[in-house]
């Protein structure tokens, strides 16, 4: 069953029709010997499996046609009705206490079913409601938003991580040695180590005081710095003759 929200089928129903049709058509491509061995080795492809092996389950699915899917949309009491099954089904699970209760009848109006917020109970009947709104289609400004924001605050994370010191920053880079034998000028350590090295130092009297800045490793570098790497790369792979246009 292709199943669609009723709020994304009332906003795109000309799109709707279309995924109908090609549902449709897949499904005669599946069903006709003809073609079925070639519509075998798709879904066995799409799935990952083995055609021969993928074709042993086929026969435990039935595609229906669009005449046949018709046909059991017309109400009915038995399995050829798709009221009449859901009834059943309905049925057996209250009488295997599955479920306490249904919140709405399989014979609820469409407008009606649209005007109601989606839910569902659990075992102990406890409704759920979609306070967020995220089962339903977002407005498009919304989603303008929020495609917006999703550029933004990653962007505005890594430069507050990158340029603000007293945010995570594990490393420090020497910039003066002082009187740290192993200190080397751009070396970069662990800050517990910059500091240990540092207290040592204190306490020798007339010692050099080793100096560093605070860093982050070089797998995290600063948004300028990866703009600036990503730019010289795109100068030094250009044509020649677009060098020497752009100077």
């Amino acid at each position: 069953m292709l199943a669609v929200n009723p709020v994304s089928f009332a906003q795109r129903k000309d799109d709707w029709t279309k995924v109908v049709q090609i549902f449709y058509k897949c499904v005669d491509y599946i069903n006709d010997p003809a073609t079925r061995e070639d519509a075998i080795k798709i879904m066995a492809a799409r799935a990952g499996a083995d055609p021969d092996e993928y074709e042993k389950n086929v026969p435990g699915t039935h595609f229906l046609s669009l005449a046949e899917a018709k046909a059991a949309f017309k109400k009915g009491n038995g399995f050829d009705s798709i009221y009449g099954s859901m009834a059943i089904g309905n049925q057996f699970n209250l009488e295997n206490k599955v479920y306490q209760g249904v919140t709405e009848s399989f014979e609820l109006p469409r407008a009606e079913y649209r005007r109601r917020p989606i839910r569902r109970r659990t075992a102990q009947g406890v409704a759920h409601r979609d306070w967020l709104g995220l089962k339903g289609e977002l407005p498009e400004r919304l989603r303008l938003a929020l495609t917006i924001l999703s550029f933004v605050v990653p962007l505005v994370v890594w430069s507050l991580v990158s340029y603000l010191p007293f945010l995570w920053h594990p490393l420090t880079r020497v910039t003066d040695p002082g009187g740290v034998e192993y200190f080397v000028e751009g070396m970069e350590v662990p800050n517990a180590e910059f500091a240990k090295q540092l207290e040592k130092m204190t306490r020798r009297a007339g010692a050099d005081l080793p100096k560093g800045v605070r860093v982050n490793p070089v797998y995290l570098p600063a948004p300028t710095r990866r703009l600036a790497g990503i730019l010289h790369r795109l100068y030094h792979t250009a044509a020649p003759s677009q060098r020497t246009l752009a100077s």
